[in-house]
């Protein structure tokens, strides 16, 4: 994480703003927050995936590993085993950083191979740290197969695509691969902004038909939305992460949901 965070620091430093407006001021924090509360969310710029990175990098990947530690998917489904995990839109790769991460700490004996999905090609200038991984620049719009893998990640991606008016079609190719192709016993997680307006029922409404075991956890911050859902309490960054970062990493968790299914 901390060689990752400083390719992003060193890359941003470097970079030229990508707008050629000669008034605008560069901060892609910015651009960050107006394609998150507005009706574009797109990532084709390096600068900002590197602003991106430095801010949610850590989080994001604690989230994964927060939800490791509250759910015990691994200890409860992998132990002794070699297992394949799928991440689509997997961007720089939080979901393997909490995996990873997770599996030393607790010194589980499970392997994992990782192959990850996304259509910005921007994203491998910024990844590094992740081995054992497949990462493949490509739409997830272009169809994609669920079979031998063990664990499919959705993280972060459902919100983009809604914002874009894409879900419906994702939400076509995913349902139809978890009845053809998703193995008996295998888990889908999802991971994304816990709002409604951002794609969390719709999502849950399409698949839940499917699966025999589901599991719905919310990070217990502040108002956060689901009585029903399970509190994830730990809700720190569990990443360490270098001084003097041009953006510091947010500190927690956001407010995201995790659901989980099996098929």
């Amino acid at each position: 994480m901390r060689d990752l965070l400083n390719r992003c620091n060193d890359i941003y430093g470097q970079s030229e703003c990508c707008h050629d407006d000669p008034e605008r001021t560069c901060y892609c924090i910015d651009c960050l927050q107006q394609g998150f509360y507005g009706n574009q969310d797109m990532y084709s710029c390096l600068k900002k995936l590197c602003s991106y990175t430095m801010n949610y990098g850590p989080c994001y990947a604690s989230e994964i590993y927060n939800f490791l530690q509250t759910d015990r998917l691994l200890e409860n489904n992998y132990l002794n085993q070699e297992i394949k995990i799928l991440s689509l839109g997997c961007g720089f790769c939080p979901d393997w950083f909490g995996f990873d991460k997770y599996i030393r700490n607790n010194t589980l004996p499970v392997m994992f191979k990782y192959e990850g999905r996304d259509i910005e090609p921007l994203w491998d200038h910024l990844r590094v740290g992740v081995n054992n991984a497949n990462i493949v620049c490509e739409s997830v719009l272009n169809g994609f197969t669920l079979a031998e893998f063990d664990i499919i990640l959705i993280n972060k991606l459902f919100s983009t695509l809604k914002a874009n008016n894409m879900h419906n079609q994702f939400l076509d190719i995913l349902t139809t691969e978890i009845q053809t192709s998703m193995k008996i016993g295998a888990h889908l997680i999802f991971n994304d902004a816990n709002h409604i307006d951002k794609g969390r029922d719709v999502f849950d409404t399409a698949v839940s038909q499917y699966f025999s075991v589901k599991r719905q956890y919310k990070f217990n911050l502040d108002n956060a939305y689901g009585w029903s859902y399970r509190n994830i309490n730990l809700t720190n960054n569990v990443f360490e992460y270098p001084e003097g970062l041009t953006f510091t990493p947010k500190p927690d968790v956001t407010k995201s949901v995790v659901f989980v299914y099996k098929r």
